[in-house]
Formats: structure tokens, sequence, C-alpha cells
């Protein structure tokens, strides 16, 4: 009998156990061809499981208990791979590289609020320097002279919040000023100074 999409014959029969166990042994061992792999890989590309389709499996595996964890399992922290194993993966992998595409699409799966140590508004001065840096790219030139050498990121407002536009391109010397460096090394200076010229001050 030819089969015909739609056909209810087999709807809700049970194969006693022994079938199974028959189907396992016939099938234990059985290695697919390249060609095979190949045409099974073809067979799959592109396609995509309908959200129904999901939470039809998802709906059936629930409450199902999951595989018993033998003694020997249960007594290790966690799975070592043996050196076969790993000469294996190593060559498995050997000379292949992802593409600029790939890259890009597991960047933007682990950036940002995706990322397990993203920190938000509570990051340090250096990892937001560096996420500045990242979003804005290097400096082209200074905005208040138009220098276009050793340049920097300044923050404006001074609250140095995780936001690109709160951050002007600056020279080193400008960035000083900005910052008032200079005013602060003179009043340390002065203050050396007067320590020096108090007798009472001893040099440790």
């Amino acid at each position: 009998m030819p089969f015909k999409k739609g056909h209810k014959i087999n709807l809700g029969r049970k194969f006693p156990k022994s079938f199974g166990e028959k189907i396992s042994r016939s099938k234990k061992g059985v290695k697919f061809t390249k060609n095979h792999i190949e045409a099974l890989r073809k067979s799959r590309l592109g396609f995509k499981m309908p959200e129904e389709t999901k939470k039809k499996i998802s709906l059936a595996l629930k409450g199902r208990p999951g595989r018993k964890w033998t003694a020997e399992e249960r007594a290790r922290p966690g799975r070592k791979w043996t050196k076969k194993s790993k000469e294996k993966m190593r060559k498995a992998r050997l000379g292949k590289k992802h593409s600029e595409e790939t890259k890009k699409k597991i960047g933007a799966a682990n950036s940002r609020e995706k990322h397990w140590n993203w920190k938000g508004d509570e990051v340090g001065y250096d990892a937001l320097h560096r996420w500045v840096y990242k979003e804005k790219g290097r400096p082209v030139s200074c905005e208040h002279c138009g220098e276009s050498k050793r340049l920097e990121w300044s923050n404006i407002s001074g609250d140095y919040k995780r936001d690109a536009r709160d951050y002007e391109a600056l020279c080193v010397k400008c960035h000083h000023v900005k910052d008032g460096v200079y005013e602060k090394m003179w009043i340390t200076r002065r203050k050396n100074v007067k320590r020096r010229e108090d007798k009472s001050y001893k040099i440790r």
C-alpha cells in the first residue's frame, strides 16, 4: 500500500520493548558514510522548526525523568576529557576558521546585556573607557585645538555615564587643561616646597 499523507494506521500504536531492542541491536556499530552525512546535512539545510512544533516537543518532554547518574559520575565534580578525546577534538577543528558573518553573530549574541559579566552603569573607570573606544573607535582630531596626535576620549559631564554622546575627543594637553591636572601639579609642588622649608619637617 503506497504511503499517503494523513494516514493514521500507526496512530496510538505501541510497539513491544523487544521490538525496540531488536532495532537497537541492528543499528549498533553502523557508521554513516561521508556522502550519507552530506546528504543528511543538505536535507536539513535552512530548515526552521515552527514555533508550534517547538511548544509541542517542550510539553511532551515536561515531567519526563532524565538520565540517572551512576555513582562514579556523581563522585567526580566535572567531566574530564581523555587525551585521546582532546586530540580528536583538536584535529576536528584544525584549520577551520569562523567567517566574518559568524564572528559578528557570536559578538552580537554575547554583547551588552547578553554578556554574563555585563555591569551596566556600575562599571569601573578603565572598563568604561574601553567600552567608549569600542563604540566610537579611535578619535581622529582634538575637538578643541585640532591636534591629530596623542588623542583620548574625555568625559563631558563628569558623571561617567555609559553614554557614548557624553564623550569628546581631546589631545593630552587639552585633556589635562580641562581636568585641571597642571593646577593640581602646581598645588602639590607648592605644598612640597613649604614642607621642605618648614624646619620641623623630616624626610622619611
